[in-house]
């Protein structure tokens, strides 16, 4: 409803809600609540605090009104309490021991290079994954160029995957982070040349950082503060700003990796809530199937070393 003229012979017949008068913000959220309701009212200035207005309502819709602002009140609490997420207890120690075992690995692999020949093994050749070596795109990303290649992607990696394990659980963290991985370089090397090349985890830090903004995008996740797109904007202005500079990067498996990542996340608010998705033996599940897949990758590798 318009909102009234404030002439003295129409304000004798209104009163207002409160005594006290409100912010901007909270005039603002009253309008629009009395426009939809069809509420006539008057907006008047609080001579005393600047910025502050009185609002007035006619007498007799003073009882309606007080109910609908009740109503209102009440159904923003529920919606507040509804999406109010309980984050998960993590000791960021398990993450250091899991960066430092990965450490373990890189160093694993740069001593025995001659003998087991890892990288030819496990890095992504788009034409050995066309002939039917599909493990590459899982073992790829246990391999890194150098240790500068391996830190940058440890250090990215681990805060981001904590971060998603506050929200989601340390098992689905990782599995869904491994999960982007393997379908970004999958999808990756469908639009790459028969003799493209590459390896690193980037693919599933990317992917992290995907589900960390699709996660946002309902809301469910989301800080009252924020509106729903910027948290998925600014992983996307991330995405755009690590993904895409230096030489060799392999930029279309960043956007992959992120946009796998970023669909998981949006998903994800349809299940983040169902009893079974947060148990600790579905996590647990899912953390052992993580390190399954990455084993059973590992086994098809080195098949053909043996052949």
């Amino acid at each position: 409803m318009r909102e009234l003229e404030k002439k003295e012979n129409i304000k004798e017949d209104f009163i207002k809600i409160n005594p006290q008068s409100y912010n901007a913000t909270k005039i603002k959220e009253y309008i629009l609540l009395f426009n939809a309701k069809k509420i006539e009212f008057i907006v008047e200035k609080d001579e005393n605090i600047i910025g502050n207005s009185f609002i007035l309502v006619k007498i007799s819709d003073l009882e309606p009104t007080l109910a609908e602002i009740e109503k209102y009140h009440l159904k923003n609490n529920n919606r507040i309490k509804k999406n109010k997420i309980k984050l998960y207890k993590i000791d960021p120690s398990y993450f250091i021991l899991g960066a430092i075992l990965f450490l373990g690995l890189f160093l694993i692999q740069e001593y025995s290079m001659e003998i087991y020949k890892w990288k030819e093994l496990g890095k992504i050749h788009v034409f050995n994954i066309r002939s039917g070596e599909w493990h590459r795109v899982v073992t790829a990303l246990t391999l890194h160029k150098d240790l500068a290649h391996l830190l940058s992607n440890l250090i990215f990696g681990t805060i981001f995957i904590y971060l998603l394990s506050l929200l989601i659980g340390p098992g689905a963290a990782v599995f869904l982070t491994l999960f982007s991985g393997i379908y970004g370089n999958m999808i990756n090397t469908g639009f790459q040349s028969y003799n493209f090349m590459s390896l690193g985890a980037s693919t599933a830090v990317f992917g992290a950082i995907g589900i960390l903004g699709g996660l946002q995008i309902r809301g469910v996740f989301l800080s009252e503060i924020y509106k729903p797109w910027v948290p998925p904007f600014s992983a996307f202005c991330f995405l755009v700003i690590l993904g895409t500079g230096g030489t060799n990067v392999d930029i279309f498996g960043h956007f992959f990796g992120f946009g796998i990542g970023f669909l998981l996340g949006i998903i994800l608010t349809y299940f983040y809530n169902v009893k079974f998705f947060s148990s600790l033996f579905f996590q647990k599940l899912l953390l052992l199937g993580s390190f399954l897949i990455i084993f059973v990758s590992w086994l098809f590798a080195f098949d053909k070393l043996v052949y």
